[in-house]
């Protein structure tokens, strides 16, 4: 499995566990630069991450690597009109400084819905005019991971995947991709910070999240295994061709994922263990979506 850097961080306050907020221009620098110095090539973006694009464009381009990085943007997250849909690609593009990229994705999986109207001329265009190298689809619902892989041109599937949420494993998701050599970027994986959450970490408005957490937290003192190396290699050991997508805060932890994903060991009695202990997901746990929003503090005046 290799790393691909997720880039929402460098544009946005992201993550329930984040308490150092958006990295300033120095540190993103940074950030880049580990995860380059420890093999990633490929950085995920989207004109809805913030100023994530402006910020990776201009990084890429002062380390002197943006010929040769691999940047994966996404289109469609205004109203699905070929109109719309053009103006963003020459936002993103702008905003990253270049002429094309690797790979082109649908931010929103309903956009599918319109493929076989507008939508799928439009995407071939950008392939056969090489604006992208390839294109994509970012889904949640396994029905719309299915139905991008039975488009033949479709050669990036983004989803996501984790201890707590294994919808796409149980929909074959990940096997039908293997089969079709689509390439596999999973998102997710520490579910926003919930997977390496201690219990008495996890926040107040989130208590369905609080049992799973504790389970999770005692099976790997149990194993004796760092919740971290657990969380990533129970996704490795069942997409081992494919793409961790992991962000990072700062430079230590860009570094740190690197060294992760390169030393990481196949345990797959331990990941069959840990199907046995905690068999079904909670569709609420596994989707932020639907999680309720943090309940603002209450101010001096009005307590």
């Amino acid at each position: 499995m290799r790393l691909a850097l997720g880039t929402v961080q460098l544009g946005l306050n992201y993550g329930i566990l984040n308490t150092s907020g958006k990295p300033d221009a120095a540190e993103a620098r940074a950030t880049v630069k580990a995860a380059w110095e420890g093999g990633c090539r490929h950085f995920d973006t989207a004109r809805a991450y913030g100023d994530s694009e402006q910020v990776l464009g201009q990084c890429l381009r002062q380390l002197g690597i943006a010929r040769d990085s691999k940047v994966i943007t996404k289109v469609g997250t205004g109203p699905h009109q070929l109109e719309s849909y053009d103006s963003e690609l020459t936002l993103s593009l702008g905003n990253l400084q270049c002429d094309s990229v690797y790979g082109l994705l649908l931010h929103r999986e309903e956009a599918l819905h319109h493929w076989d109207d507008w939508l799928g001329p439009w995407m071939r265009e950008k392939l056969h005019k090489k604006v992208a190298a390839r294109i994509g689809v970012s889904v949640y619902n396994p029905e719309f991971a299915l139905k991008a892989l039975d488009i033949p041109e479709i050669s990036i599937l983004q989803i996501a995947f984790n201890v707590f949420d294994r919808k796409m494993l149980r929909a074959e998701v990940l096997k039908k991709a293997r089969e079709r050599g689509v390439d596999l970027y999973i998102r997710s994986v520490y579910l926003q910070g919930l997977a390496l959450a201690k219990p008495s970490e996890v926040p107040a408005h989130l208590p369905f999240a609080a049992a799973p957490v504790s389970l999770l937290d005692r099976f790997c003192e149990q194993h004796n295994i760092e919740r971290r190396e657990f969380v990533v290699g129970y996704v490795a050991d069942h997409v081992r061709e494919g793409f961790l997508l992991m962000g990072a805060e700062n430079s230590r932890q860009a570094g740190s994922n690197c060294a992760l994903i390169k030393a990481l060991p196949s345990r797959p009695t331990l990941t069959a263990l840990w199907d046995q202990l905690f068999p079904e997901d909670d569709p609420t746990l596994a989707n932020p979506a639907t999680w309720p929003m943090k309940p603002e503090r209450t101010s001096r005046a009005e307590a």
